[in-house]
């Protein structure tokens, strides 16, 4: 019977190799080979064609909002949906963000707190008009000859200084405190470098706690016009400033 003879394997066609004469072609393409190559033309063919017809029958007045949205690179299509987060997935990030900033913050104002404790901060990056400081002399002699540091009795680094400028005796004494007693003025010159790296250092810190306490308002307004309610637009977001806005109650 035909299942009896299904059975049993029947004899398999082998193919021939390249020959030797003709090896400078390459491997001698098999049945399988050229199937697999076949289907996958007819694959494409049969795919351009399709994209053909339904160009052929496209209507010219169609549009979709998506043809704005959308955007191609590098032949690669985006559809610039901006709403594949769900929006409680969005309110949860921006609240971890808040959180995140709030710390930060703290950790900057502990660390100004840690140096200002340890500086003597006496009007120093305030934002006030320099005072001027007029010194009266009899001649024009004396003009050439004046030296603001012997005027002062300070250290000639601290002749521009407006605050904190302490005298040579006081300075001596104090680097006495903890240094040795045979104090060169390469010393002192290196020890008010570090102060002043110290000073500008709480700057920069004051300076970056003003800016993640503006990024924090920035997220808090975000997250807040993600909930439900009118509102109205008070004020326009300026530089360094968030815009503001106003519930309806």
């Amino acid at each position: 019977s035909s299942s009896f003879k299904n059975a049993f394997k029947g004899r398999s066609h082998k193919e021939r190799s390249q020959p030797s004469f003709r090896k400078k072609f390459g491997v001698l393409e098999k049945h399988v080979d050229y199937k697999r190559r076949a289907l996958d033309f007819h694959r494409k063919e049969n795919t351009l064609k399709a994209l053909r017809k339904k160009a052929e029958q496209k209507n010219p007045n169609e549009f979709n909002f998506k043809m704005i949205s959308g955007k191609q690179e590098d032949g690669i299509h985006f559809s610039g949906d901006t709403n594949m987060i769900p929006e409680e997935t969005l309110k949860l990030m921006k609240s971890q963000d808040v959180k995140y900033l709030n710390l930060q913050t703290q950790i900057e104002a502990k660390k100004i707190e840690k140096l200002k404790s340890n500086l003597h901060l006496v009007g120093a990056f305030d934002n006030k008009p320099l005072n001027k400081h007029t010194v009266f002399v009899d001649d024009e002699e004396e003009v050439r000859k004046f030296n603001l540091a012997k005027h002062f009795d300070t250290h000639p680094e601290l002749v521009n200084r407006v605050h904190n400028r302490p005298k040579m005796s006081s300075l001596l004494d104090a680097e006495k405190a903890v240094a040795p007693p045979n104090l060169t003025n390469q010393e002192i010159k290196k020890s008010l470098v570090e102060r002043d790296k110290k000073y500008h250092e709480v700057h920069d810190r004051t300076k970056r706690v003003n800016q993640l306490s503006n990024a924090r308002q920035e997220l808090q307004v975000h997250r807040n016009l993600m909930t439900k309610g009118k509102r109205k637009k008070v004020a326009s977001r300026e530089k360094g400033k968030t815009a503001i806005y106003k519930w309806r109650t």
